[in-house]
């Protein structure tokens, strides 16, 4: 699970940087090849049913939070949101 767990903070933390500067063109494309990084992480079947469901949940919003990032909307809630996700798998990783 290491990798996953270095995964999940490494997104988390590229999050925590958007939020805090959300017009720096550098912190949303660092944002977008972490999003597009995490959605490549695998979880396999011998880890935890919530881990694998919390998983599967970030992963799907980090989907969604890459089109909205490539488009001209404006993704805070969103980010906010997968922060609050990924906090929630960090947790049932540890």
């Amino acid at each position: 699970m290491g990798g996953l767990t270095e995964h999940v903070q490494t997104l988390e933390a590229l999050c925590h940087r958007y939020l805090n500067q959300p017009n720096d063109e550098l912190e949303r494309a660092a944002l977008v090849r972490g999003l597009a990084g995490f959605r490549m992480v695998g979880v396999t079947d011998d880890q935890p049913t919530i881990v694998r469901g919390l998983a599967a949940q970030c992963h799907a919003y980090a989907g969604l939070l890459s089109d909205d990032l490539a488009s001209a909307k404006s993704p805070d809630a969103s980010v906010r949101r997968l922060c609050g996700l990924l906090a929630d798998l960090r947790e049932a990783l540890d």
